[in-house]
């Protein structure tokens, strides 16, 4: 009965770590409590199957896991109180973390964890002469917590008060069920089976954590629970999958042997890590390969989504067109990324991102008359052209060293200029611009000319604005002087 109480509260913290990161995997927070329920239920596991080995050698074993997964727990729920309900400065986490880490890294040594006597059913836990160090890193801990949910709130909104009480409370009954259980009961009764329900508490303080984080409205709760039980289910089919194929191929090579519970749900146990982190480790891993082997490799949406991010946090025509030709310039690996507007009432023409060199562009007017003839937004000088306009906009192009010209204009009518043009340099790998980079910078020249149109009336205003008042304050000066006379 207690194997399966077990199992399931070990699935239950795993739901709720799932529950957070379907939500929003970007969130830091999001992220770390999905590491702290991954971590909570395999201790969950462990812990009750610690006595259950018949070797002694694999009880110290996981014993020595046990003690290793309490002190990441501890860090992990620790670092989640400085994100979580408000962002803290780090310093005292980086030395509670050096300090627990080594604690951690001591952990499976018999210096905390200690020797195993005994026999199956009867095993007998001698702590180790350093265990002591073991219970000071965690008090530490916990006193650290409390600092941050109770006594350091300034800044905090009510909300983050609601949120950082709810916190609070459920570490308190989660602290006070898992004393109880792992410390006193036995002290009380020595026989009582009832300290394999020590997770329990941990369950308590996962449970408490969601209720801060949704009682609070911060999730959509319709969208979150339909989305983590699609992935527990495709984790569980996939899972049920690896485990099934395992166990008959098992069969079939070792047709004699046996396959014990434990064994059963250690197997189950890995084939739920492996699917996962298959995600994580297959987007860390494309990462380093598109590096070493795919270097002209970018995500459009990633692209896109940090230029959106620049054109509505941008007013000033300078920043924004800077921001985004660095990020053009970053994105898609390019030797440079200048942006050319031409003059309006109030400026003249102007040249924002790369600068290479005096004068910038060289036969600029002979360039826009080009450019204008154009049927297309985006203009690459590496493909052969037919009509002699083409021939002669690709020619001035290599001339200005640029690959490719993009049109900031609302329309591709004949002789149209716009208000401006994107110069984009050769890629730094030397490779040639793909259709699908073409078409990427075309929506970037379509958004971007919204964007920039709008600063540039906010620009025509606020001149005006200024002229305006100059206008006022001469005449009223001039009024002055007649009146003085």
């Amino acid at each position: 009965m207690l194997l399966y109480s077990s199992v399931v509260i070990a699935l239950f913290i795993l739901f709720l770590g799932f529950f957070t990161i379907v939500r929003d995997a970007k969130k830091t927070e999001n992220r770390i409590f999905f590491g702290i329920s991954a971590l909570a239920s395999i201790w969950a596991l462990n812990y009750y199957l610690i006595d259950k080995f018949s070797s002694i050698s694999t009880v110290k074993l996981s014993n020595g896991i046990s003690y290793v997964l309490g002190a990441l727990l501890m860090m992990s729920v620790l670092t989640f109180t400085y994100y979580f309900p408000i962002k803290r400065p780090l310093k005292s986490l980086l030395y509670y973390g050096l300090f627990i880490g080594i604690v951690a890294a001591i952990s499976p040594t018999s210096l905390i964890n200690g020797e195993v006597n005994g026999q199956k059913g009867a095993y007998e836990f001698v702590e180790g002469p350093l265990s002591i160090l073991y219970v000071f890193a965690t008090l530490i801990g916990i006193i650290l917590i409390f600092v941050n949910l109770l006594k350091n709130r300034t800044g905090y909104t009510r909300t983050q008060i609601a949120q950082s009480n709810t916190l609070a409370r459920g570490f308190i009954y989660s602290f006070v069920l898992g004393l109880f259980v792992s410390t006193v009961l036995p002290m009380i009764h020595k026989e009582t089976e009832l300290i394999d329900l020590a997770p329990f508490s941990v369950l308590i303080l996962m449970v408490y954590t969601v209720m801060a984080i949704t009682r609070h409205k911060l999730f959509d709760f319709r969208s979150v629970i339909i989305r983590a039980v699609s992935y527990l289910l495709v984790v569980a089919v996939v899972t049920t999958a690896y485990v099934s194929i395992l166990f008959l191929v098992r069969r079939v090579i070792f047709p004699s042997s046996s396959v014990s519970v434990i064994q059963l749900l250690s197997n189950i146990a890995v084939g739920i890590m492996l699917v996962a982190t298959y995600p994580t480790i297959k987007k860390y891993f494309d990462k380093i390969t598109n590096k070493l082997f795919y270097r002209d490799v970018y995500d459009p949406q990633e692209l896109i989504g940090r230029l959106n991010q620049t054109l509505v946090t941008n007013v000033n025509l300078e920043e924004l067109l800077t921001k985004s030709a660095l990020i053009i310039q970053e994105e898609m690996k390019t030797s440079f990324c200048t942006f050319y507007i031409r003059e309006t009432s109030y400026f003249s023409d102007r040249i924002f991102g790369a600068h290479r060199k005096q004068p910038e562009f060289e036969e600029l007017e002979e360039l826009q008359n080009c450019a204008s003839k154009i049927k297309n937004k985006v203009f690459s000088s590496e493909v052969d052209y037919q009509t002699e306009n083409e021939k002669n906009l690709a020619k001035l192009l290599k001339k200005n060293e640029t690959e490719v010209l993009a049109r900031l204009t609302n329309t591709v009518e004949y002789e149209v200029k716009g208000i401006g043009y994107i110069f984009v340099g050769s890629k730094k790998s030397g490779a040639q611009y793909t259709n699908q980079d073409i078409k990427i910078l075309e929506i970037i020249a379509n958004e971007l000319v919204i964007a920039i149109e709008n600063v540039l009336r906010f620009e025509e205003i606020e001149q005006f604005n200024v002229t305006l008042q100059k206008k006022i304050d001469e005449a009223t000066k001039e009024l002055k002087q007649t009146n003085d006379k």
